[in-house]
């Protein structure tokens, strides 16, 4: 088992050198769910947003479609995005904070919820927090609306605009935001969070702090 990981390890490193993406590279939850995994600089990536409602140990995460019941909530919680399933397709799950920091882990076992500093590391590896922005954001205006400004999607991240849920249970921005949570606390029942837009501005990464209660995007980095 010990080879196998260091292989796993030595192909991912080689990779790396070489700025490889690729669809054929994959990584499954517990559920059984399959998502895409890219290389960027030295860091592996999800390619897709999480889907998964159980923590790694098998305990559920609590689902919490209402309004009412996700505002009042202060433990991990997750929703589909405007509650639809052909929207959770394309998006992921949103989850909120306390699920993020729930110590039963909600990534894949060897993956993590990113800090803000492993952004940071993103984000100056694709030239700095001016540019990132573009160079993560899928391409197009399928999901994105229009005009989706400096989307190049060369990092091969392919970052989807899912939008947000209100610590009062509300749904907004599908199309123009998608933000992602990072494990990183500020204070105050507070967390950092990534953004990426679809209008003015769209060529950039910028950082933001968002209440413990609100819903957003996870993407995991191998740990």
């Amino acid at each position: 088992m010990n080879s196998l990981k260091y292989l796993f390890t030595l192909l991912f490193l080689f990779l790396s050198m070489y700025g490889f993406s690729s669809d054929s590279l994959k990584i499954t939850d517990i559920e059984k769910n399959d998502y895409d995994v890219v290389v960027i600089g030295k860091q592996v990536w999800m390619q897709e947003n999480l889907r998964t409602s159980t923590y790694r140990n098998g305990d559920s995460i609590l689902h919490a479609p209402n309004n009412a019941d996700w505002g009042g909530l202060q433990k991990g919680a997750w929703c589909m995005v405007e509650n639809s399933n052909s929207q959770c397709e394309i998006y992921g799950k949103l989850y909120n904070h306390y699920a993020i920091s729930d110590l039963r882990g909600i990534c894949p076992k060897g993956w993590k919820v990113p800090s803000l500093e492993d952004f940071d590391v993103l984000a100056q590896f694709l030239g700095g927090e001016a540019v990132a922005g573009g160079k993560l954001k899928d391409v197009g205006t399928t999901c994105w609306q229009t005009p989706n400004l400096g989307a190049t999607n060369e990092s091969g991240f392919s970052g989807l605009p899912g939008g947000q849920r209100s610590s009062m249970g509300k749904f907004g921005n599908i199309g123009n935001i998608g933000a992602w949570w990072t494990n990183t606390k500020n204070q105050n029942n507070t967390a950092w969070s990534i953004s990426l837009f679809a209008y003015t501005g769209g060529n950039a990464l910028y950082k933001y702090y968002n209440e413990f209660r609100n819903g957003l995007s996870v993407r995991c980095i191998k740990d």
